[in-house]
């Protein structure tokens, strides 16, 4: 990974902003195996990134670093400018970062309005409000481009359901979305739709810092070497 990705990878230009997220030096290591060192990155709001690398280069590190799901062992993140540190995925989604997995993620004997909102169900008195959730359930479905609908369950095809997983993440505001290799299981035209969802979630002012996405075809800010992308 450190051929990769080193301070000299990632350029970075002159930004008015401050990052919405940044690292510096950041480096993980598990036992006595170093995965990635000395890693610098700045995310911008309004910006496409794209990390690329080889199988076993350190992209899934790194993504689950920057969201909390792994703790490094060197440097430091900075949200807006300050140093934060992320005890858990919990703690990172709070503030506004959130990892999409490559896995699916969802549970099989929920709809997709329940899936949408586990976690964060819509009450109403001492019951859950589902004519409220189905209602903001099909407006960020239909804002992802997915032709799921808020009561279908489990027979959803491969990609609707990870569509389901990237409205999930966009439930709340978000300051960094991140996608690890949704395009792994889609079929060229729905790659090429997503790539199309990206950019114009991004031109409608949604605060994307950041994707990793298995195609550099979407037109982004900046690449660097292990796919990322941004909007503000």
């Amino acid at each position: 990974m450190n051929a990769l990705l080193s301070p000299g990878s990632v350029t970075r230009p002159a930004q008015a902003s401050v990052a919405a997220l940044s690292a510096e030096g950041l480096g993980k290591a598990f036992g006595p195996i170093t995965v990635l060192s000395d890693i610098t990155l700045d995310i911008h709001p309004g910006e496409v990134h794209a990390i690329i690398g080889e199988n076993g280069a350190g992209k899934s590190t790194l993504m689950k670093l920057l969201s909390g799901h792994i703790s490094p062992t060197a440097g430091q993140l900075f949200l807006n400018g300050r140093p934060v540190a992320f005890r858990n995925a919990v703690e990172a989604e709070a503030a506004g970062i959130v990892l999409v997995h490559q896995e699916i993620l969802l549970a099989a004997d929920l709809t997709v309005a329940e899936n949408l909102f586990l976690g964060r169900e819509i009450g109403r008195g001492l019951m859950v409000n589902d004519r409220l959730m189905n209602r903001r359930a099909a407006e960020l479905l239909a804002r992802v481009g997915s032709s799921a609908r808020p009561r279908d369950g489990r027979d959803l095809p491969l990609a609707q359901r990870q569509l389901v997983q990237i409205a999930r993440a966009l439930l709340d505001e978000r300051k960094v979305v991140i996608l690890d290799e949704p395009t792994a299981v889609l079929a060229n035209d729905e790659v090429a739709a997503l790539l199309d969802i990206v950019r114009a979630l991004r031109d409608q002012g949604w605060r994307f810092s950041t994707f990793r996405i298995g195609s550099t075809k979407c037109r982004r800010s900046r690449i660097a070497s292990p796919c990322c992308a941004t909007a503000a």
